[in-house]
């Protein structure tokens, strides 16, 4: 195939993401463990007590976005942690998707898209995009079962539809790929 700026700048901005997604994953891992392990280093740097009210801290303070509410409206450091595991797993998963992108502009700029490589990468990219909100879920839901943090994410079904239309693409991808190699073996 002919090469295309288009392609190669997207290229560049998936390898970008890619890279970010891969920091953003370690820096999650990390936040889980200082939350599971040493959530009363965190609650002592912060002069945080399990009752302390998340409105009166943010006013105090003007941010309380590590912070995850329970029922009663008091810090639930358990939560933070759950919170924390699902931005891991989402960020995991959004490396896979932007490397498996990247792969694809690049390869697109010297063959033909309709290669068994691509359609199995955007399979793969289908499937991390379902995955993404369905783990969230559940994650969501056992950390409301352990912990009783509320968490919530939104836009859980437009992720799902995404990632089927992906899966979608995917399969038009490999009849493309059928009818070509049945042109090749023609010619």
């Amino acid at each position: 195939m002919k090469k295309s700026v288009l392609r190669n700048v997207t290229a560049v901005i998936a390898k970008v993401a890619e890279v970010f997604s891969i920091i953003f994953a370690v820096l999650g891992g990390l936040g889980v463990l200082a939350f599971s392990l040493g959530s009363g280093l965190i609650r002592e740097a912060f002069g945080i007590t399990e009752h302390t009210n998340p409105e009166e801290y943010a006013r105090l303070h003007g941010n309380i976005s590590m912070f995850v509410t329970d029922g009663h409206g008091n810090i639930a450091f358990g939560g933070a942690c759950v919170a924390t595991m699902i931005v891991l797993i989402t960020c995991i998963l959004s490396a896979v998707i932007a490397g498996n992108v990247y792969k694809i502009f690049k390869k697109s700029n010297t063959e033909s898209p309709f290669t068994d490589d691509i359609i199995k990468r955007i399979k793969t990219i289908g499937i991390c995009a379902i995955a993404s909100p369905v783990l969230q879920v559940i994650i969501t839901f056992i950390g409301r079962m352990t912990t009783g943090a509320l968490i919530s994410f939104d836009g859980v079904l437009s992720k799902i539809f995404l990632g089927l239309v992906v899966l979608c693409l995917s399969q038009y991808f490999a009849y493309g790929a059928e009818i070509e190699k049945d042109v090749d073996g023609l010619l």
